[in-house]
C-alpha cells in the first residue's frame, strides 16, 4: 500500500480510491441450464485504491488508472468467459485488476479492490441477488512465466474459462492456439500490435470461432500485452490426456 509522509515524518497510508459504478452489460452468467443457453443482465461497481500522487504530479494519464480502458477489460471478461457463479466471475475480475502490468501498459498499480456484480434477473419479484468482495495485492500473485515470444501472466484457470495476458517482445510473434472446443476472444492492451497481419490498436476486441489459427506479432520496438480469454479452459479430454484431473459437473450441488 502506498503512503504518504507528512511534515511531521508520519507515514500515512494512501487512501485514494478511483470508482467505476453502474458499468451495466449482458453475458451469461450462471449454472441452471435456462441460464447457459442466452444472455442476461449484469451490473459492476468497483472501487480501487491506488496512489494517484505520481499521476497529479505529472499530469500523464500512464500514471493514472485509465478507467476507460479498465472498464472495456471488464466487459470483455464477463462476456466472453461465461461464467458459472458469481464468486468466480468477481475473483476474476480482481485478480486481473491487481496483477502488475508491464510499464508499457502505461497503467497505474491497484493495490486494493472492492467489486459488487449485481444479478437484477436472479430472484423472482423485486428482489436483487448480489456479490461483493473486497481484495488487496497480496492475495493476487499471479505468476508471470517467460517463453519463446516474451512472458505469460496467468491470471485465471479454473474449469470454466483460462484467462491470460501475453507480454510479446519487440520482434516476436506467438502463433495463438486452435481451440477446438472453446470460443475465444483477444483484447489489445497496448498500442503497436499486429494480429493476422492487419494492425490491432489498443481496445480493438476481437473474437473468434471454434478452431480458429491467427497469428499475433509486434512489430514495434516497445513490449506490448494483449488480454487473451478462453471459456470453457479446455477440452476435459485435454486434461485428462496431460494427467490433469478432469473437472466433475458438481456446481449444482
Amino acid at each position: 500500500m502506498p503512503a504518504l509522509v507528512t511534515k511531521l515524518g508520519v507515514h500515512v497510508p494512501a487512501s485514494d480510491v478511483l470508482s467505476i459504478h453502474g458499468l451495466e452489460t449482458e453475458c451469461v452468467v450462471g449454472v441452471y441450464p435456462r441460464e447457459r443457453g442466452r444472455p442476461q443482465p449484469l451490473s459492476l461497481d468497483i472501487d480501487l485504491t491506488v496512489d494517484t500522487e505520481p499521476a497529479a504530479a505529472s499530469g500523464k494519464l500512464s500514471k493514472a488508472v485509465d478507467y476507460d480502458a479498465t472498464a472495456q477489460a471488464l466487459v470483455f471478461l464477463l462476456q466472453t468467459c461465461r461464467f458459472g457463479l458469481l464468486e468466480t466471475a468477481a475473483h476474476a475480475l480482481a485478480r486481473y485488476l491487481l496483477s502488475h502490468p508491464l510499464p508499457t501498459q502505461r497503467q497505474a498499480r491497484v493495490h486494493a479492490v472492492r467489486i459488487r456484480l449485481v444479478k437484477p434477473q436472479a430472484l423472482a419479484g423485486s428482489a436483487v441477488a448480489s456479490l461483493t468482495i473486497e481484495r488487496d495485492a497480496s492475495w493476487a500473485a499471479v505468476p508471470r512465466e517467460p517463453c519463446a515470444f516474451g512472458s505469460v501472466d496467468l491470471i485465471l484457470d479454473c474449469r470454466e474459462a483460462s484467462i491470460v495476458r501475453l507480454n510479446v517482445a519487440p520482434g516476436a510473434e506467438v502463433a495463438l492456439h486452435e481451440h477446438h472446443e472453446a470460443h475465444d476472444a483477444e483484447l489489445a492492451l497496448t498500442a503497436g500490435l499486429v494480429l493476422d497481419g492487419a494492425p490491432f490498436p489498443r481496445g480493438s476486441r476481437r473474437a473468434l470461432g471454434r478452431g480458429t489459427p491467427r497469428v499475433l506479432s509486434n512489430p514495434s520496438r516497445r513490449w506490448q500485452s494483449v488480454l487473451c480469454a478462453d471459456s470453457p479452459s479446455m477440452p476435459r479430454a485435454s486434461a485428462a490426456a496431460r494427467g490433469a484431473r478432469p473437472w466433475p459437473d458438481d456446481r449444482l450441488e
